[in-house]
């Protein structure tokens, strides 16, 4: 792996978190019980630059974790290699992860990452693989819109909007048991779709400027 491959998707990424990080703070208060923050411009645009270099370290880590795991498992391409991937892959980013939803809350990423437990970096690990499951059935419906729309820039946007909408979803109620115990909170049936739309929003729109930041990124390079 050269260093623009592994710099433009993490610089993507960290780009990405800046517009989208009132929908994650959304997400948060709502899977608590709290009142929705006020969306103030400035403010919102402070905090997600506060989230960004998280959001990077997140995808540069995968990326290097994906890369290490797909060598120890061989060049076998199935289902269940890819399962077994993205749960080492979201073990091994656990930290991370819950390092950045407890920023959504408003706690210090040392707080998060000290009290991360057991059980919290089990239902980290679930939604990562329950992600990965679900963008292979959210995939098709991008190949449905490129069909029916056509094969242009457009369309990829949208499809990655869409693609990582339904990924939020599906995996929606293990981030709602993560939020609620790092807040210390019991996390019931009841609380389990909490924040769902406003994550769904978030999460398809960060794909959607990933996918955008990583095309803009690799073109320049390219010219270069």
């Amino acid at each position: 792996m050269t260093i623009s491959q592994y710099l433009v998707p993490t610089v993507s990424a960290a780009a990405a978190m800046v517009p989208t990080y009132y929908g994650f703070a959304v997400k948060s208060a709502q899977q608590l019980d709290k009142t929705i923050p006020r969306f103030v411009p400035l403010e919102a645009i402070k905090n997600g630059l506060k989230l960004a270099p998280t959001a990077g370290l997140i995808v540069g880590t995968q990326m290097i974790a994906e890369k290490w795991i797909g060598k120890q498992l061989g060049a076998e391409n199935s289902l269940l290699k890819s399962l077994a991937s993205a749960a080492i892959v979201g073990l091994i980013s656990a930290p991370l992860l819950a390092a950045f939803n407890g920023q959504t809350m408003g706690r210090s990423i040392s707080e998060s990452i000290l009290a991360l437990s057991m059980r919290e970096a089990a239902a980290i690990t679930a939604k990562e693989t329950i992600f990965v499951v679900s963008l292979g059935a959210s995939s098709k419906v991008s190949q449905i819109m490129k069909r029916y729309f056509g094969d242009n820039m457009a369309t990829e946007y949208a499809g990655a909007f869409v693609s990582g909408a339904i990924g939020s979803i599906v995996g929606h109620p293990f981030d709602t048991m993560l939020t609620r115990w790092q807040a210390g909170l019991p996390c019931k049936a009841i609380h389990l779709m909490k924040g769902a739309t406003a994550k769904a929003l978030a999460v398809g729109s960060f794909s959607m400027f990933y996918n955008m930041g990583k095309g803009f990124l690799t073109s320049s390079l390219v010219k270069t």
